[in-house]
C-alpha cells in the first residue's frame, strides 16, 4: 500500500512499474490509499505486505503495534510556506492565519517550526487544519487565511508571483523524513528474504 502519489509518482512507483521488483524475483502490486490512517489499517490487518507513507502519520498511528521501520527514501520536506502581499517576515504572521493540515503532518509540522525558528509563539498564530495541499492554497488565493503551507510544486504557478515565500522546510527541518517503508514483525519473519528483495528492489 501507498499514499496515493501525485507528482512524486515517479519515485515510489518505479520499483513496482519499472522492472526493478521483477529483477529481484518479486512481482509487486500497488494498492493507493487516501491517507496514511488507511494505509496503517491495511498493514496492521495483514492485507498488505507494506506500507509506504508520511513518516509523522505513520511513526504517530504505529505506536505500540508489531511494527518495524524498514527505511526511509525520501528526507526532506517539499513544502514551503506562502503569504499574501502585506507579510514579508515569519513574524509578521503574529495575530494572523496560516493553513496546514491536521496536528501532527507535515504542514502542520512545518507551520510550528517556522513559527519556533523565528520566535513566534504557535499560541499568537492561529494554525488552521485546512485539507490537502489545493485547498490550503486556494484559501490563499481566496483571502481565507493570510499564510499557507503548500507543496513546493505550486512555486511555478502565476498565482505565487504576487505571494511572498517566507520560508522553505528544508531550511528549517534538514533532517526530516518524508516517506518510509514500513512492515509488521509477523511479514518481515514469515517472508524475510521477500522483504529483502523488496527493499534491494527500491534502492537499486
Amino acid at each position: 500500500a501507498m499514499i496515493m502519489p501525485k507528482a512524486d509518482a515517479g519515485f515510489f512507483l518505479m520499483a513496482a512499474k519499472r522492472g526493478f521488483a521483477e529483477r529481484e524475483g518479486l512481482k509487486v502490486d500497488v494498492l493507493d490509499v487516501k491517507d496514511d490512517p488507511i494505509g496503517m489499517k491495511a498493514l496492521l490487518s495483514g492485507e498488505v505486505d507494506s506500507y509506504e507513507g508520511v513518516y509523522g502519520a505513520i511513526a504517530a498511528s504505529a505506536r505500540g503495534a508489531d511494527v518495524k521501520l524498514l527505511g526511509c527514501n525520501w528526507h526532506a520536506a517539499p513544502y514551503v510556506m506562502l503569504a499574501r502581499p502585506g507579510i514579508d517576515r515569519i513574524e509578521d504572521l503574529r495575530g494572523k492565519s496560516v493553513a496546514a493540515s491536521s496536528p501532527g503532518t507535515p504542514p502542520d509540522m512545518v507551520a510550528r517550526a517556522a513559527l519556533v525558528s523565528a520566535k513566534v509563539p504557535p499560541a499568537e498564530v492561529q494554525i488552521a487544519a485546512v485539507g490537502g495541499d489545493r485547498d490550503r492554497f486556494t484559501a490563499l488565493l481566496g483571502g481565507v487565511v493570510d499564510a499557507a503551507v503548500v507543496s513546493n510544486e505550486y512555486l511555478p504557478l502565476p498565482a505565487v508571483k504576487s505571494m511572498r515565500v517566507l520560508v522553505e522546510a528544508r531550511q528549517i527541518l534538514p533532517q526530516f523524513l518524508r516517506f518510509c517503508t514500513l512492515m509488521t514483525g509477523k511479514t518481515l519473519s514469515e517472508r524475510r528474504e521477500d522483504a529483502i528483495r523488496f527493499m534491494v528492489a527500491q534502492m537499486k
